[in-house]
């Protein structure tokens, strides 16, 4: 006989392997295991998934992204047209009046 905590652990073994289980079934089922474990510390991660992370929260690693400046340009020149030249730029090569903080990675808070 297994206790319901083996159970729930079997179950959320099998959903975070099962590639058609969605992330948000797994997710409430860590939490609500965590909540029977009185594991604060997973709860809080558990929520955060699931509901978003604050702004002031500190991002998992796993939730920063690089972040690339791209502009599309289209250059009309002598007898030719290029259109839709994707280029990545720095932020220092935009004119002054475009040139807002932009980070090389930016936050992702929810899934």
């Amino acid at each position: 006989m297994t206790t319901p905590d083996v159970r729930g652990l079997e179950q959320l073994e099998r959903a975070v392997l099962d590639d058609a289980a969605s992330l948000a079934t797994a997710l409430r089922q860590c939490l609500m295991l965590a909540g029977y474990a009185r594991h604060e510390e997973l709860r809080a991660w558990a929520l955060k998934e699931l509901e978003g992370y604050a702004a002031s929260d500190e991002l998992p690693s796993y939730r920063k992204v690089p972040a690339a400046l791209e502009v599309v340009v289209d250059l009309y020149l002598p007898g030719q047209i290029i259109r839709d030249n994707t280029q990545r730029v720095s932020p220092n090569q935009l004119p002054q009046h475009a040139q807002l903080p932009v980070p090389d990675r930016v936050r992702r808070s929810e899934s």
